[in-house]
C-alpha cells in the first residue's frame, strides 16, 4: 500500500488536459478539482488508477486506500436510459488495500459530526462531496457488510442518510444498516430508476441536492402506509428478475421453480433418513455462499471439521485426499474468502442460546441465509420432562421462533426438519414431523426423495418443491450423486472442476497454477 502511494502522483500536479480525459473514464469527468484534493486524491503513473485515502482526521497517517479503475470491458456505446444496462455502463472496479478494513472514505471531511450521507462505493461519495453541502462517507465493504469497528466512526452523527443504491438489494441492506445504526436517526433513499445512485443521477442531468430531499426516515416497524409501499411494488413489477433473489447456479431447474433465494423466508426441508440432506444442503449454500450471499451454517449432526471438508469437496471438485498439501492450501485459501460462518454447536441445544448466536452474526457479520440442521436437536429428549402432546407444542413454538427471526431480521433461514417415521416410498408436505405448523409457516417446503428401484442396488433421487409461496410452481428437481465431488449437481454445471483434475491428472506439477487460474479466481470454481 505505501509503495503504492508513494510513487503515485498529486492531483494538482497533472495538467487539466491529462485529468480530465481519465476523469472521463471513470465516469467523473464532472468532479472538482477542489474535491479531488480535499480527499487527497492521488493517481498511478501510468494514469490508470485514482487513489483515495482513508483518514481520520486530515493530519493523520492513513491506514487503507481505495482503489477506482476503469472497467476494462467497458464500451463506448451508446448510454443506455435505464435498467441494468445502466448501472453496467457506469461500473468501475473499486478495491481496498487492505482488502478488510474499517475506514471510512471522506470520514475526516466531516467536521460538526452532524449529519452524514453514507454510500457504497467511492464515486458516489465524491459524487455526493461535489454536488452537496453535507459531507458523505463510503462504506469499506459496500453494501456487503457494515463492521462494528466502522459503526464505532458512526456512532457520534446525529443524523445518517443511507443512499446505497444497487436496487433491491440496497434497500434491504439498508434497511439492515440501519436497524444495527439506530432507525430514529437514520432515513434511507430508496433507489430506482428516478433516484439511483448519487453518480447516476448526476450522470442523467438530476439535480443530487433535490434527490437527497427524498430521503424517508425509517419508520415504526409495525405500521406502514401505501406511500411508503409505492416505490417497492413499482419494484417488484418492473424489477421481478432482481425482487426474485439470488438464482442457484448448479441447480438452474430449482432456479426456474422458486425463481430464486429471497430474504425474509423461512424453508423447510425434508427427506428420509440417510438420503443426502446435509450433502445436498451444504452444495445447496456453497452456491449461494460463492455469490456473495453470507451464510451461517448451524450443524447438531456432524460436526463442522467434517461439514467443512464436505464443502471443500464440493467447491473444489477434487478428491482432496488423493491430492498434495499444496493443492490442499490453494483450495482452503480460496474457501477462506468465502463468507462462511459456522455455529459452534453439536448435539442436543437449547433454542434460546442458538437464537442468541443468530442474532449475533446477523448483527455482526451480516448475515443473510442461516442453516438449522436440524430442528430435532432443539425441542429435549427427556421423555420425562414432556409428554407426546408437549412435544408437539415445543415445536411449533420453536417453528414460530425461526419464522419470527426470518421476518424480523429480514434473513432467509432454511431449517431441516425430519419426516414422520412411516413406511412410505414418497414422502409429501404432511409427512413432516410434528404438526401442521411447519408447512403453515414455511414460505417453501423442499422434500428430498430417495425412491427404490427394480435394481436393488440403484436409487432413484430428487427435490420436489412441495410449497412454493413466492411464485406457486412446483415440481421436481432430478438429482445424480458424483461421490468423487461429494455433488447433486448437473454434470455440465462441473465443467471447471472435472479441467482442474484433469489438468491436475496431467501435470503433477503445474496443477496448482492451473486450479488457481482456470477454476477458482476466474470463475470462483465449478459453479461458473
Amino acid at each position: 500500500m505505501r509503495q503504492l502511494w508513494n510513487s503515485a502522483q498529486p492531483i494538482h500536479s497533472l495538467s487539466e488536459e491529462t485529468l480530465v480525459p481519465f476523469l472521463d473514464k471513470l465516469r467523473l469527468g464532472d468532479l472538482s478539482m477542489d474535491t479531488l484534493e480535499k480527499v487527497g486524491a492521488k493517481i498511478n503513473l501510468n494514469l490508470e488508477q485514482l487513489i483515495l485515502p482513508c483518514l481520520t482526521t486530515k493530519d493523520a497517517p492513513f491506514h487503507s486506500i481505495k482503489i477506482i479503475t476503469p472497467n476494462r470491458n467497458q464500451s463506448d456505446t451508446i448510454e443506455p436510459d435505464s435498467g441494468p444496462e445502466l448501472d453496467e455502463y457506469y461500473r468501475v472496479e473499486e478495491k481496498n488495500i487492505p482488502k478488510q478494513h474499517p475506514w471510512l472514505l471522506g470520514y475526516h471531511l466531516a467536521k460538526n459530526k452532524d449529519e452524514v450521507i453514507v454510500t457504497a462505493t467511492a464515486a458516489d461519495t465524491l459524487t455526493a462531496l461535489d454536488c452537496l453541502a453535507v459531507p458523505a462517507v463510503c462504506l469499506p465493504s459496500g453494501i456487503s457488510n457494515l463492521p462494528l469497528a466502522t459503526m464505532a466512526f458512526l456512532e457520534s452523527f446525529r443524523k445518517i442518510t443511507l443512499w446505497l443504491g444497487h436496487g433491491v438489494q440496497g434497500a434491504d441492506c439498508a434497511r439492515a444498516f440501519a436497524r444495527k445504526l439506530g432507525e430514529k436517526r437514520c432515513r434511507l433513499i430508496r433507489s430506482s430508476e428516478e433516484t439511483p445512485s448519487a453518480l447516476q443521477c448526476r450522470m442523467k442531468g438530476k439535480n443530487v441536492a433535490q434527490v437527497l430531499k427524498t430521503a424517508l426516515p425509517m419508520t415504526h416497524k409495525s405500521v406502514t402506509t401505501f406511500s411508503s409501499l409505492r416505490k417497492d411494488v413499482y419494484a417488484e413489477i418492473t424489477q421481478s428478475s432482481t425482487v426474485a433473489g439470488v438464482r442457484w447456479r448448479r441447480f438452474p431447474v430449482l432456479s426456474d421453480l422458486l425463481k430464486g433465494h429471497r430474504r425474509g423466508e423461512l424453508t423447510v426441508f425434508t427427506g428420509p433418513t440417510g438420503a443426502g440432506k446435509t450433502t445436498f444442503l451444504s452444495e445447496y449454500s456453497l452456491d449461494l455462499c460463492m455469490q456473495d450471499v453470507r451464510t451461517l451454517w448451524g450443524s447438531f449432526e456432524i460436526r463442522n471439521v467434517r461439514l467443512a471438508k464436505m464443502m471443500l469437496q464440493q467447491f473444489s471438485g477434487l478428491m482432496l485426499e488423493s491430492e498434495t498439501r499444496e493443492m490442499f492450501n490453494v483450495v482452503a485459501d480460496e474457501f477462506e474468502k468465502l463468507p462462511m460462518y459456522f455455529l459452534a454447536f453439536h448435539g442436543q441445544q437449547d433454542v434460546t442460546s442458538v437464537l442468541e448466536a443468530m442474532s449475533y452474526a446477523v448483527y455482526v457479520h451480516d448475515i443473510s441465509h442461516i442453516v438449522i440442521d436440524n430442528l430435532q436437536f432443539m425441542m429435549g429428549t427427556s421423555s420425562s420432562e414432556h409428554s407426546s402432546m408437549d412435544r408437539y407444542y415445543r415445536q411449533d413454538q420453536i417453528i414460530g421462533s425461526f419464522r419470527r427471526f426470518a421476518t424480523d431480521n429480514n434473513v432467509h433461514v432454511t431449517l431441516v426438519i425430519h419426516p414422520r417415521k412411516e413406511a412410505m416410498d414418497e414422502l409429501s408436505a404432511s409427512s413432516i414431523f410434528g404438526g401442521a405448523k411447519a408447512s403453515q409457516e414455511a414460505d417453501n417446503v423442499l422434500i428430498l426423495q430417495d425412491k427404490r428401484t427394480n435394481d436393488p442396488t440403484c436409487r432413484r433421487k430428487y427435490l420436489e418443491v412441495a410449497k412454493n409461496r413466492y411464485a406457486g410452481d412446483l415440481g421436481v428437481m432430478p438429482l445424480e450423486f458424483h461421490k468423487e465431488s461429494l455433488s447433486f449437481a448437473p454434470r455440465n454445471k462441473r465443467t471447471a472442476s472435472t479441467k482442474v483434475a484433469a489438468a491436475a491428472a496431467a501435470n503433477n506439477n503445474n496443477k496448482v497454477n492451473q486450479f488457481t487460474s482456470s477454476s477458482l479466481q476466474s470463475g470462483r470454481g465449478r459453479a461458473q
